[in-house]
């Protein structure tokens, strides 16, 4: 229940933040001028001053009566009433008092000071126009008698009371409006950071969606002080950590000792403007690390950024990649036959050691070479349709022998065996070439031999059946 009346008499708020903080001004001078007239009635009627009391009652009412239509939010017309009551009570006070020279006409600067913070420009002109009016109303009163003023005045003193009243008035307009623009600039100033605000939280928001969706990866962006200004990914949890765990922390607060010296000076590196890229152990996991230097729109580094991203798989994948390459390699450079890859050209494209011994070339001298360089010229053509009869019908394999070119004649065998990429399309082929020679000469000794037993051996008859006895 006392909440509720509190709030009822509280100043209305508006959607213009002027009329609001003209609202809040104005109640409280309507308080204070209601406090002040109902002490100033109890203390007078104590006294016995009945005119005096009847008076400040009547203030009272108009200053309840004021405070009541601002709580209605009428508020021009609340504004009315409380400076009609300051010009009124003061015009009255003057001529049942001691005039125009009377210290309460000093009161007339403080409700063009009032008038100058709750008027707009047209309303306040009119309101020193009528305190300006009350003045020489009063002057001439006291110049003709009317009044009860012991002194005498003259239309100097109506002039000296406009001067200074004018000039309080430019004055009072000029801070009114000083203030009032610096209001304004001031929630323009607001406006720009709530929106740079605005727009921080959405870029912070994107980047934080960003980073949380990259797998295996997390984002780090710290500050000159080497403060994480915000941690995002999968990848915090799988070390163990937590944006909570390092936002608003320093590196070495955040991180141990020993890897935050390992990874200070990189930081230190992008936070000057470069970009690169490193990869780091950490614990039992390999990252790859991207630092990238946050610029601001003067071209200053701002923040710095580190995107880091687990490539543990993939190298453990090339290690065992290069451990089977090693292996194969090793098998290959100590086979006994020679191993020649061949493009879709036919031209040499690796070439084992072996290839010295059964060919008898180096194998860089044949590295990029057609196959047909190191073929007897004679059988040349022969393998050469051989590899385009593989190709062309999509066979797996087939097997020839011919001469090889070198300073003696040797006979090779190759097993020949088709590659094929991922869409089916020749690629090219792989020989495995032995070196034949000797039993090809042992086949050529075996026909000789058998053609030497054919000749030596003597052609059979068939004797005549001898005649029949009797």
């Amino acid at each position: 229940m006392k909440p509720s009346i509190v709030r009822m008499f509280q100043p209305p708020r508006f959607d213009d933040e002027d009329q609001t903080r003209i609202a809040q001004t104005q109640h409280l001078l309507l308080l204070v001028c209601l406090t002040i007239a109902l002490i100033a009635a109890t203390i007078n009627a104590a006294l016995g001053r009945s005119t005096s009391t009847i008076a400040l009652l009547i203030s009272a009412g108009v200053a309840l009566i004021a405070l009541l239509l601002l709580y209605a939010r009428r508020l021009r017309l609340s504004i009315a009433l409380l400076l009609s009551l300051f010009i009124g009570l003061t015009a009255s006070l003057q001529m049942i008092g001691r005039g125009a020279h009377d210290t309460v006409t000093s009161l007339y600067a403080a409700v063009v000071v009032i008038g100058s913070l709750l008027l707009n420009r047209r309303a306040f002109i009119g309101m020193v126009a009528a305190i300006m009016l009350v003045i020489a109303g009063i002057v001439t009163a006291e110049m003709y008698g009317w009044t009860r003023s012991p002194y005498e005045s003259e239309p100097g003193d109506w002039f000296d009371l406009a001067l200074i009243l004018g000039l309080t008035a430019f004055a009072a307009r000029l801070l009114s409006e000083s203030l009032q623009h610096s209001r304004a600039l001031a929630r323009a100033h607001a406006k720009t950071l709530a929106a740079q605000a605005a727009a921080l939280r959405a870029s912070e928001e994107r980047y934080r969606i960003l980073a949380a969706n990259l797998p295996d990866s997390a984002v780090l962006i710290f500050d000159h002080d080497l403060r994480f200004v915000l941690s995002e990914g999968p990848e915090l949890a799988a070390t163990g950590y937590s944006k909570a765990a390092l936002e608003g922390r320093t590196l070495y607060e955040a991180l141990p000792h020993a890897f935050a010296a390992q990874v200070e000076g990189n930081i230190r590196a992008v936070l000057s403007g470069r970009r690169f890229s490193a990869e780091i152990p950490y614990e039992d996991r390999i990252y790859h690390y991207h630092y990238v230097p946050l610029i601001d729109d003067s071209g200053a580094v701002r923040y710095g950024m580190i995107l880091a991203r687990n490539v543990t798989e993939q190298r453990r994948a090339q290690m065992a990649l290069q451990e089977r390459e090693a292996q194969l390699r090793l098998i290959t450079e100590n086979m006994g036959d020679a191993i020649t890859q061949l493009n879709a050209a036919f031209t040499v494209v690796y070439a084992s050691p072996s290839v010295q011994r059964v060919f008898g070339y180096l194998p860089e001298t044949i590295d990029g070479a057609s196959i047909s360089v190191v073929i007897h010229p004679d059988d040349a053509p022969g393998v050469t349709m051989a590899l385009k009869r593989i190709r062309d019908d999509g066979a797996s394999a087939t097997r020839i022998e011919y001469r090889g070119r070198s300073d003696h004649c040797r006979w090779l065998e190759s097993e020949i065996r088709a590659l094929y990429g991922t869409n089916g399309q020749f690629t090219g082929a792989i020989l495995t070439t032995r070196d034949v020679t000797e039993r090809k000469q042992i086949e050529v000794e075996r026909e000789r031999l058998i053609a030497e037993l054919e000749q030596k051996t003597p052609n059979s008859n068939v004797s005549p059946t001898p005649p029949r006895t009797t």
